[in-house]
């Protein structure tokens, strides 16, 4: 009878270890609006990936990523024809170092960033102060339709845990027209202050 309950409590605190490990896997962030994340961020760029590349910083503690976008079209802030910006994580050869939650990029893919100006103590491998918030919040994936053209935004959140807040409703997919709109018009509004 005593090493069932053993065997029994063995179990139990075994589930309890693995369910903790999991949630110690996750990130918590509150979703945010798109005016939201358009009154956070110093910058708001629509354009197409050109280049992803990890680096080690100087100090070699952590691995950052570096996206390159071109063609941009600046809906806030003051970045135009390319910006370089850097977001927590990547891959350097063998080496890995992942944020849950951060979204990845992809050569070729046209997205909508959401991006803020922020120093680094550590010397950066690229000359940027533009960083990528929000984790996955912070990209849109935009993808055309082949027939019609016509163009789809859409925000995918990862892994990790998010907090929604009771009441609200926050669009995770719309059409880039609507939301280059909507940010152009928070970004307006903005400036009027």
């Amino acid at each position: 009878m005593r090493s069932r309950r053993w065997i029994g409590r063995g179990v139990a605190v075994l589930l309890v270890l693995l369910i903790a490990a999991g949630a110690a896997q996750a990130t918590t962030i509150v979703r945010l609006s798109v005016d939201e994340m358009t009154r956070i961020a110093s910058d708001v760029v629509l354009g197409t990936c050109s280049s992803v590349e990890s680096h080690w910083t100087d100090d070699h503690q952590q691995i950052l990523t570096y996206v390159t976008v071109t063609d941009t079209r600046a809906l806030k802030g003051r970045t135009s024809g390319s910006a370089t910006f850097v977001q927590l994580g990547g891959r350097v050869g063998d080496d890995a170092m992942y944020t849950v939650g951060a979204p990845t990029f992809e050569v070729g893919e046209e997205v909508v960033v959401f991006l803020t100006r922020q120093s680094s103590k550590r010397q950066l491998a690229y000359n940027t102060d533009l960083w990528l918030i929000g984790l996955g919040q912070g990209k849109w994936r935009v993808e055309r339709d082949a027939a019609t053209g016509q163009a789809a935004a859409t925000v995918s959140l990862g892994e990790g845990m998010v907090i929604r807040r009771p009441g609200r409703t926050i669009e995770n997919s719309m059409s880039l027209a609507e939301l280059t709109e909507l940010v152009e018009a928070v970004a307006g509004a903005g400036e009027g202050k």
